[in-house]
């Protein structure tokens, strides 16, 4: 078990005066996070400051991991002890209190619109399962620290963990960890046309190039030649890579 990961948990977690959670409040996102769980594949819950419990975890975990919600639940913080490999605790540590340290340097009322997330395995009946976790900050206490935040965890794209991300809510431009480094690097995002975006959007419909064009009233050969120009782009090779790639940098 890593300490300094085991330590971090133990502080965030501890009940804490400065915290003013309203239980109309918290009824309202429970509900809204159970809503939205049921309309998706991904693993939804709600990470809550004052406890070492979840404050919500969705049923799609038992899908993901064999694990029940309520067993999610009731592990908590320590669920990333127990389930993700020792050697990925620090990469755990560093997107937990580099990302807080981040939040911080901002202004209260913008904490809500950052989302920080990484890559990392989880064991699933022993197997390693690359996953991506997302947490975006949804409630925040008196000192505008985040109290509740809705964190979303999917199969990832990436082939390897680490990958620690900030995003800002309607911003282009990403911050990413280097872990190396030991600092933030501004990264400009990538910037999609008309074309680009629709050839991805109506791929993911299942649409065929011919029909594509069609629809964006283009030549076959302006939706091949902008296809092969956006799989460059993102430096992927083929449009199952690209759309979820897309997906991960949302894209569309």
């Amino acid at each position: 078990m890593n300490k300094h990961l085991f330590e971090f948990f133990k502080t965030i977690s501890k009940p804490n005066s400065t915290y003013d959670c309203d239980n109309s409040q918290t009824g309202l996102i429970e509900r809204t996070a159970d809503a939205f769980a049921r309309n998706t594949n991904q693993c939804i819950y709600i990470s809550n400051a004052q406890s070492p419990e979840f404050f919500y975890t969705s049923g799609k975990f038992e899908r993901l991991l064999g694990l029940t919600a309520e067993k999610v639940k009731e592990m908590g913080f320590r669920f990333y002890l127990d389930f993700v490999p020792e050697e990925e605790h620090r990469i755990l540590y560093t997107a937990f209190k580099e990302g807080q340290i981040f939040l911080l340097n901002q202004l209260p009322a913008e904490r809500t619109e950052y989302n920080i997330s990484c890559d990392i395995h989880v064991l699933n009946s022993r197997k390693k399962l690359l996953v991506h976790q997302t947490a975006t900050p949804i409630l925040l206490g008196r000192d505008g620290m985040p109290l509740l935040s809705l964190c979303i965890m999917k199969p990832s794209i990436m082939h390897e963990a680490g990958n620690i991300v900030v995003k800002r809510k309607s911003h282009r431009a990403f911050y990413k960890y280097d872990m190396d480094k030991g600092e933030w690097i501004k990264e400009s995002g990538i910037i999609l046309n008309e074309t680009e975006h629709g050839i991805l959007l109506l791929s993911s419909q299942g649409y065929k190039m011919e029909d594509i064009a069609n629809k964006l009233c283009k030549s076959l050969d302006t939706i091949k030649s902008s296809k092969r120009r956006l799989f460059l782009k993102m430096d992927v090779s083929n449009l199952q890579e690209a759309m979820a790639f897309a997906e991960y940098y949302d894209l569309i």
